[in-house]
């Protein structure tokens, strides 16, 4: 399974469905079927989802439905993308080690340089970098 926007998106959804529909005590009590029908989800990600938002403790199972009997689902907190990335992420250990190694490394740079945007950096750096084989490229040329 992916660790992709559209996982996290569909999880996301699913905790809003449950929660709109749950009571006043912030218990959802029907079917996780019904859910994923209501919402138009595929059924491939029923378990997975399901698994996800119980991981993260977004949700607690109070009773266990099947084959049509409801289920109550007991709705603690709304999943956050960075707790599904780790619940997805320990699903795979390549994908944990590396993300692990790459998040430790912005880390590192962020507590060295923590008034840093990143991103910015890194395109001012491509537009300066760009200038400069465009200066050499008309030197070469005979240019200026």
């Amino acid at each position: 399974m992916s660790n992709s926007p559209t996982m996290f998106d569909n999880a996301a959804k699913l905790y809003e469905y449950l929660s709109v529909n749950a009571d006043k005590d912030g218990v959802y009590k029907g079917t996780k079927t019904g859910a994923y029908s209501a919402l138009g989800l595929s059924q491939n990600h029923y378990t997975p989802l399901y698994s996800a938002l119980e991981e993260m403790g977004c949700i607690e199972s109070i009773h266990v439905g099947g084959r049509g009997r409801r289920i109550h689902l007991r709705l603690v907190k709304e999943p956050t993308l960075e707790e599904f990335s780790r619940v997805w992420l320990e699903k795979d250990l390549t994908k944990r080690v590396a993300a692990a190694t790459l998040l430790s490394r912005v880390e590192a740079v962020e507590r060295r340089l923590p008034d840093l945007n990143l991103t910015d950096a890194l395109l001012n750096f491509e537009l300066r970098i760009k200038k400069l084989e465009n200066l050499l490229l008309d030197k070469s040329k005979g240019g200026v």
